[in-house]
């Protein structure tokens, strides 16, 4: 239960539990297009989808969600969604009891981490299997959420992290942007030893982050497609990189959260940031580039995905409202259009690249990231029995 409510003050914050009336005001709301999406009911029959989802309702995007489901109700009036949703330690309980005592909803919205870690994977349909008669057109096969080799979660949106950076600063020492791995360093070389961090990132909260930009810096264009002995290089090297840009001063050696570290940013406190593009709905003029190659020119930003819609074996298996589950994902694939602009559709762009992270397993992704925390605790105890 402590797990819980830990992601859930990390993910969302401040949300009460919402009626049907409420819902359907806050789908007023938002003005969405909508897709054709073609689904067939006999006029005299009404099909029941449950979906239990972990959306907190004052946000642009629980806004546009509720939205997509109330158009799709409206567009299939033959089709009845009872959707519950919430963000509290309360509604994760209940949705985990349902697992346990076989009353599940048809589809659920959560977090990739929740349904990993706290449910039954053996309870979810292996999209895969879907897909042999319901080939999903919208969503792209690599962003779909795994485990043991098989498929399960289907992102809405995500977000991408990117390297901010104080332009006004970079001006003044007549700096270029951080385009190039060169110009990066001298970037850390010019504020390194001065009240400016030249990178402001929690190692605490984010070290993933900064990790997985890493692995891209050394892994370049072809980090997708390597073999088992490229990529342990490419860990080694990205632990090593890591390790230099600490030793050079690039981090800050006090330990903050990663709002505060964003709040120094735009204080004018540090040249450089490591964020999640969330950071954009902030009423600031923000500049950006992804994170450089070591060799190379890098065009693209790290997306991410970490959040999805599960259907159970449950609903899968009920041969009355199976069609319209699938027509669900396609409409909501479709249709929801997200404040962020970020949809599994983004990777097909060109101008993003799925997180070497995604879709590892927990513990090979732990492993990597416990290393580096061990290394960083070491140094900070140094720093501390020097002083």
């Amino acid at each position: 239960m402590k797990h819980i409510i830990l992601l859930i003050i990390l993910l969302f914050t401040g949300c009460n539990i919402q009626t049907d009336t409420e819902e359907n005001n806050a789908a007023e709301q938002v003005e969405m297009p909508t897709q054709e999406v073609a689904l067939e009911v006999a006029s005299d029959e009404v099909i029941n989808i449950n979906i239990s989802s972990f959306i907190p309702a004052d946000t642009n995007f629980a806004k546009a969600y509720l939205k997509a489901i109330s158009d799709f109700q409206m567009q299939y009036p033959n089709v009845n969604i009872e959707h519950h949703y919430n963000n509290t330690p309360t509604f994760l309980t209940g949705i985990q009891l349902s697992f346990a005592t076989d009353s599940e909803p048809d589809i659920v919205f959560l977090p990739d981490s929740m349904v990993m870690n706290y449910l039954d994977i053996g309870k979810f349909a292996n999209i895969d299997e879907v897909w042999q008669t319901y080939p999903f057109e919208n969503i792209p096969a690599e962003v779909i959420s795994q485990k043991n080799g098989m498929l399960y979660g289907i992102p809405i949106n995500g977000y991408y992290t990117a390297l901010y950076y104080n332009k006004d600063l970079l001006d003044k020492v007549n700096l270029s942007e951080p385009t190039t791995y060169d110009n990066f360093l001298r970037i850390i070389e010019t504020f390194e030893g001065t009240s400016i961090v030249p990178i402001a990132v929690s190692l605490e909260e984010n070290l993933q982050k900064v990790y997985e930009h890493l692995l891209i810096s050394v892994g370049g264009e072809n980090i997708l497609n390597q073999n088992s002995t490229e990529q342990l290089s490419m860990w080694t090297r990205a632990n090593n990189l890591f390790i230099d840009l600490y030793e050079r001063g690039a981090f800050s050696t006090e330990i903050q959260t990663q709002q505060t570290e964003i709040e120094n940013f735009l204080a004018g406190k540090s040249a450089m940031l490591i964020a999640g593009s969330f950071i954009e709905d902030l009423d600031v003029s923000l500049y950006k580039v992804p994170f450089p190659y070591q060799v190379g020119t890098n065009t693209q930003y790290i997306i991410t995905f970490d959040t999805g819609l599960y259907i159970t074996k449950k609903g899968n298996d009920n041969d009355l409202i199976k069609d319209s589950i699938v027509e669900f994902i396609e409409f909501m694939t479709a249709n929801l259009q997200v404040y962020s602009d970020i949809t599994p559709q983004s990777i097909m762009s060109g101008r993003y690249v799925i997180s070497p992270f995604y879709n590892m397993e927990e513990a090979q992704r732990n492993d990597a990231l416990n290393e580096l925390q061990r290394w960083i605790f070491n140094q900070s105890y140094k720093i501390s029995e020097e002083e």
